[in-house]
């Protein structure tokens, strides 16, 4: 061994700088896919989280008005991790909110819910928030509580039938929303099949993922 150590550089054959070439590429691009996919499994667990619309959900309502702004739902200006968002969602109309919030718990609201700015209300969702029930809600924000998978349902008038710290039912099988104490309810407005499928999916990157690998071994099958 150490007479072959002694060899100088020029001594290595060409072959062998070639294979240790090779094998140096193939180092390289093997840490990157393993980079690429530690990437791809923090996104996944931070924004994949599926919404079974077989379950009732039932929990204690947060109550809040109309033309609730994203910029109270995600203070992102002043707090870009998602830790002090937490602390301090809403708080702009509920002072007492992020602290006292449960997981479990629904909120409810009244028109054009999440108006404004594009940010979205993924903060909801980690502060334990188990569905959000509005009269209406602003286009963009709908849009983006669909491509993460935030259990977003449209009831109007549910408003009228509960109060705040009430027990609320949702029970989008059926398609109503109840309130167990008084026995009202409201009717939600269900999403179409495909909106359904990104949900169940986790939400919009989740579910591009399982179609593009579907799709994949369908033209490998072929």
């Amino acid at each position: 061994m150490a007479r072959f150590a002694s060899l100088p550089p020029h001594a290595i054959s060409r072959g062998a700088r070639v294979v240790i070439r090779l094998i140096f590429i193939w180092v390289v691009r093997l840490l990157s896919r393993l980079q690429q996919l530690w990437v791809i499994l923090r996104t996944r667990k931070r924004c994949s989280m599926s919404f079974d619309f077989r379950r009732v959900i039932k929990g204690k309502v947060w109550k809040f008005g109309d033309s609730i702004e994203t910029d109270a739902i995600n203070p992102y200006y002043k707090y870009p991790a998602m830790e002090g968002l937490k602390q301090h969602t809403l708080e702009a109309y509920r002072p007492e909110f992020p602290r006292q919030v449960r997981a479990g718990d629904i909120l409810v609201a009244g028109r054009n819910f999440g108006c404004g700015s594009s940010r979205p209300g993924l903060v909801l969702r980690e502060v334990g928030i188990a569905a959000i029930i509005v009269d209406s809600v602003a286009r963009l924000f709908l849009r983006n509580s669909i491509a993460r998978a935030m259990p977003i349902l449209i009831a109007p008038g549910i408003t009228t039938i509960v109060d705040e710290g009430e027990t609320l039912e949702v029970d989008y099988p059926v398609g109503e929303v109840r309130n167990p104490r008084t026995g009202a309810s409201v009717s939600i407005r269900k999403f179409p099949p495909l909106i359904e499928h990104i949900l169940r999916s986790g939400g919009l990157p989740e579910f591009a993922r399982q179609r593009y690998l579907a799709e994949t071994m369908s033209v490998e099958e072929e």
